[in-house]
């Protein structure tokens, strides 16, 4: 074990990195309106930390509120995110009186939060125009929260995690190259170059594959299966990728 984590370091260092595009796709469990007359307890309300709040103009009658904030309680379920959310939302209209648009964001963890990746595990959202807002719950994030350490292909978590942000960095490099060969600047690039871009993407994302079995002596097929991993359970976007 100690001679993989000590190869997977020695990749780590020798990768091209690079900035990567941000996406915000987001696998949506499911999303319901909030029902506004619903009693909620005290006690069952998670803990957070809010990481900062945003309120600006919107019209000349209304305003936008912005917050993003961090659970910081284990036991973590869709009601009781819904919980958290709905009764955030409850507060900050009182407190602000005028018709509001609202995006409350809930995360697990501040990097998380950082990533720019909408690694939310719950978001209501409103614009001042509806009556009722909405929450929408991340699949992969209720997954993350309740999911427990295991050992699998030999390799304990930490271990696939770390194989996990190699993965990214290769799939990332392979991009950017893409990217400067059959660039996507504006709408004629993209008509020209979107399928060159895409097949020479794929190429080099199997020839970096290929390259990270040979150093960390696993199969191919593992290394697809931990990127499936690392994408079902959201597991945390590498520092760098957020931080470029």
């Amino acid at each position: 074990m100690k001679k993989i984590i000590l190869i997977i370091i020695v990749a780590f260092t020798t990768l091209y990195c690079s900035s990567p595009k941000k996406n915000e796709v987001v696998k949506i469990l499911n999303e319901k309106p909030v029902t506004m007359n619903k009693e909620i307890s005290e006690t069952t309300i998670l803990n957070y930390k809010t990481l900062n709040k945003k309120i600006l103009p919107n019209t000349a009658s209304s305003k936008k509120v912005i917050i993003n904030l961090v659970i910081s309680d284990n036991d973590v379920t869709e009601s009781k995110v819904r919980d958290l959310l709905t009764t955030i939302y409850r507060n900050k209209s009182n407190e602000i009186g005028v018709p509001i648009t609202i995006g409350i964001y809930a995360y697990l963890s501040k990097d998380k939060a950082n990533s720019g990746m909408a690694q939310w595990i719950g978001m209501l959202s409103k614009s001042y125009t509806q009556s009722i807002p909405k929450i929408s719950i991340n699949e992969s994030q209720l997954k993350y929260a309740n999911s427990k350490p295991e050992t699998k292909f030999g390799l304990n978590e930490n271990v696939r995690k770390e194989i996990w942000n190699l993965i990214i960095k290769y799939e990332d490099k392979a991009q950017k190259l893409a990217d400067i060969k059959y660039p996507l600047d504006d709408s004629k690039t993209v008509r020209s170059n979107s399928q060159k871009n895409l097949q020479l993407n794929r190429k080099l994302v199997k020839q970096y594959k290929n390259e990270l079995s040979k150093q960390l002596k696993i199969k191919e097929q593992i290394i697809d299966s931990i990127s499936s991993e690392g994408l079902e359970y959201g597991w945390t976007f590498p520092k760098y990728y957020y931080n470029d």
